[in-house]
């Protein structure tokens, strides 16, 4: 804006200097050379020269070499005798003929400029390119490859010229894939794109490949330039696309829309006879209303689990609707359908981890001919899945009942017991109240059913010794809303909803989750509250500690009229007085001293045969010591039940309630007795525990002692308690028989998960892995019979 700038490239500042050596050198041959001299073919070697090998410094010495040339010429004229005439007839023509050739020159000059510069350009794109750049020649040689693809292939860029690509190790596939295309170019003479896939130990990498001719001046192939560039998050995303139109996004089986275009597929006499099935997911509704419908997507996906792992690789499973799914079974008649079906119903879940049991209701139809229309063969199957749905939905309630209970379970090993044991106090209590039967019903109910919501609640929780924190604690309060959906559902349980939804309520409307108060509250949850919290309160908890009967009266009391209804605590309170005899938990346990502790038995299981092997000062200062340590360590407890004996059959006992024994050997021991006593008894986890850190340190001497010490413990408290049971007896005039535990003679171990439930013996801490061991490892199990003494 502030003037003009003139710049001159040096192409024509090159022209002005030839021009102005021109004119000297033809003011020289005037000087020198007579008028009418023609100019000599040596004149123009050097001009010929310039051009033919398009040297410049050649072109911008040419006025010096035409100089020296006319000079000489002229000068040996006569000697030489040189026909310098008739070549250039005068210096006009030379004139002229140098501003031509002048011109070729600059012009060639010119263009050669521009390929190197557009070489130049094509370079530095190249160069830069992430996408891979390689030039081929006519005979798929490499010309050139870019940094991007030799990186690739893990090449420096030299090594590629005048190479094929079967000179690298390179996909074998890859090179057949170019050859193919580059002649393919070289033929049709045009333009070629594809796609293709490299596999790497990344995975596979799709490049979308181009291929373009360059041509020579006669319109022949030179070379052909290859751009591949990297379309694999591309072809990702086109692949997802392509799967979600197809697909359901929960289950990963095909959608409806694939299930509409395979049934017309299939539809054809070779694939005949084909057969659908078609199925209803049982329980989905409850699991979404109850759960969330992050739990219902787990059940949708545990039933499609169960239907890929009964189907053949071959069979198309979709899910047809929100809570169906359908199958297509071409070439497959109506009995292995039935087959397969069967193998649905009874494969358990891969999750053990959801909370809904998955099972599905089926429907079978197979079309055998052609007349037979497909549409009416699905509309079949739909017709019986119904039917076999509400034929089947009273056990299939019973089972997800069952399955929802076997969960809590598993997560609070002393429920068992805890059920047991109010169903003992509310059967006396209720007929102490006068209950009449529907009430007594449903006091039992509720009591077995009150807590099915705790099912959504994490193990961790239910069983945490310290304070809840608020969020724990409004997960244990939302445990009745989702048992009070759950009973809701099933026509056998709907009658105690309210009673669920009610249990957490108080007297003074402190409860959740509605803050009912005083008789809004249903009378049977007001009853069922006071069972609850005495059982709780005498029985180990993970919240709180144990109380004594009397402690429990007390509290009973304190809370009477504000967690409880005062008219139904007191007549509770005097229920349990005149029954403490029964109710009363409280058993003389052995406390271990270092006087009661069997040293003899503590060196027999150490191997230290009594009287013949002598066992020297400083293994006694260690067993002493590790007495000491075993004695703070033990938690010595037991648990007992007891029960009438009835025998069904040979081999068979069963003790009240619900215990069954298969065993001759346990038949036997019982012959002649009335009543069985069983009992479970633990010195807890803690011993083995410092067992374990002995081990973990080298100390495998101490970690021997420690183990043979605890073993011994086991015993005595075995001991102790078949004693007690033998004291009591007495006491009636009654003998007991030795005791009995499973796993002897032919009293399966199998059995024992029964035995340990019958004794609740989780509540004191015991459990049974999947492999039938006994933990803590410390613990023993028996059965001992009592009998009437004959005098």
């Amino acid at each position: 804006m502030g003037g003009i700038n003139i710049k001159f490239n040096r192409n024509i500042s090159a022209v002005i200097a030839f021009c102005f050596a021109l004119t000297v050198v033809i003011f020289i041959i005037d000087t020198i050379a007579p008028r009418g001299t023609s100019v000599s073919l040596l004149h123009i070697i050097p001009l010929l020269l310039a051009l033919r090998t398009r040297e410049k410094k050649l072109y911008y010495l040419f006025p010096s070499y035409l100089t020296i040339i006319t000079a000489t010429a002229a000068f040996f004229k006569p000697a030489l005798g040189l026909p310098l005439e008739g070549l250039v007839s005068n210096r006009t023509l030379a004139i002229f003929t140098f501003w031509v050739m002048s011109f070729l020159v600059r012009r060639n000059n010119a263009a050669d400029e521009l390929v190197i510069r557009s070489w130049e350009e094509f370079r530095t794109l190249a160069e830069n390119m992430p996408d891979i750049v390689a030039r081929y020649d006519r005979e798929m040689r490499y010309k050139y490859i870019n940094p991007a693809g030799a990186r690739f292939f893990g090449l420096g860029q030299d090594e590629f010229t005048g190479k094929f690509c079967q000179d690298f190790n390179l996909q074998p596939d890859f090179c057949k894939f170019l050859g193919n295309h580059l002649k393919g170019v070289l033929r049709n003479q045009q333009e070629d794109t594809t796609e293709f896939g490299l596999r790497t130990p990344e995975g596979k990498i799709f490049y979308h490949v181009r291929l373009v001719p360059e041509f020579e001046k006669d319109g022949s192939i030179e070379s052909i330039l290859v751009i591949a560039s990297d379309v694999t998050e591309r072809r990702k995303a086109e692949d997802r696309i392509k799967f979600v139109s197809f697909h359901d996004n929960v289950t990963g089986l095909y959608n409806r829309a694939f299930f509409e275009e395979e049934i017309r597929r299939v539809d054809t006499p070779r694939n005949l006879p084909i057969s659908i099935i078609l199925g209803d997911v049982n329980f989905l509704k409850l699991t979404n209303d109850a759960m969330g419908h992050e739990e219902g997507d787990h059940l949708l996906k545990a039933v499609a689990d169960k239907l890929r792992a009964s189907c053949r690789n071959n069979d198309i499973i979709a899910r047809w609707g929100g809570d169906e799914f359908a199958v297509i079974l071409t070439k497959t008649d109506q009995t292995t359908a039935k087959d397969i079906c069967h193998r649905v119903e009874h494969m358990p879940p891969q999750n053990t981890n959801i909370m809904i049991h998955p099972s599905v209701a089926l429907g079978i139809a197979t079309k055998g001919n052609v007349e037979q229309n497909i549409y009416n063969t699905i509309r079949e199957a739909e017709k019986r899945m119904y039917e076999n749905k509400l034929a089947e939905s009273r056990k299939n309630q019973q089972k997800v009942i069952s399955f929802l209970l076997e969960k809590i379970n598993a997560k609070y090993p002393g429920r068992n017991g805890h059920m047991e044991r109010s169903f003992s106090i509310a059967q006396q209590f209720g007929m102490e109240l006068g209950l009449i039967e529907s009430q007594m019903d449903d006091l039992l109910m509720l009591i077995r059913l009150h807590d099915i919501g705790k099912v959504s609640v994490p193990g961790k929780v239910l069983l945490k010794k310290e304070k809840l924190l608020p969020q724990e604690w409004d997960e244990i309060k939302r445990h009745s809303e989702v048992g009070f959906r759950v009973v809701k559902v099933f026509a056998e349980t709907a009658r105690i909803a309210e009673e669920v939804l009610a249990h957490g309520e108080r007297w003074d409307g402190a409860g959740y989750p509605r803050g009912m108060k005083e008789k809004d509250i249903p009378y049977i949850a007001r009853v069922f509250s006071l069972i609850d919290a005495f059982d709780a309160m005498t029985h180990e908890r993970p919240y709180n500690r144990t109380f004594n009967f009397k402690e429990s009266l007390e509290e009973l009391r304190r809370n009477s009229g504000s967690q409880f209804d005062p008219e139904l605590t007191e007549k509770f309170i005097s229920f349990l007085e005149k029954n403490e005899e029964e109710f009363c938990t409280e058993k003389p346990m052995l406390t271990f001293t270092r006087e009661n502790i069997p040293y003899e038995k503590v060196l027999a299981r150490l191997g230290f045969a009594r009287g013949k092997t002598k066992v020297d000062e400083r293994t006694h200062e260690l067993i002493a010591k590790e007495i000491d340590i075993a004695r703070a360590l033990a938690r010595p407890r037991q648990a007992m039940a007891s029960s009438k004996i009835s025998r069904t059959a040979p081999a068979i006992i069963k003790l009240q309630p619900g215990l069954v024994i298969q065993s001759h050997d346990v038949f036997a021991l019982l012959a002649e007795c009335d009543e069985a006593c069983g009992f479970a008894v633990t010195i807890g986890p803690q011993l083995e525990e410092k067992r374990a850190r002995y081990i973990s340190e080298k100390e495998n001497t101490r970690a021997l002692i420690l183990d043979a010490i605890g073993s011994v413990l086991a015993e005595e408290l075995a001991e102790h308690a078949h004693n007690l049971i033998e004291c009591e007896a007495r006491g009636k005039g009654y003998s007991v028989t030795r005791r009995f535990s499973p796993g002897y003679g032919d009293w399966h171990l199998p059995q024992q998960k029964d035995f340990l439930a019958w004794l609740a013996a989780g509540d004191i801490g015991i459990r049974l892995t999947d492999s039938f061991q006994m933990l803590p490892e410390k613990s023993v199990t028996a059965l001992v019979g009592i009998k009437k003494d004959i005098p």
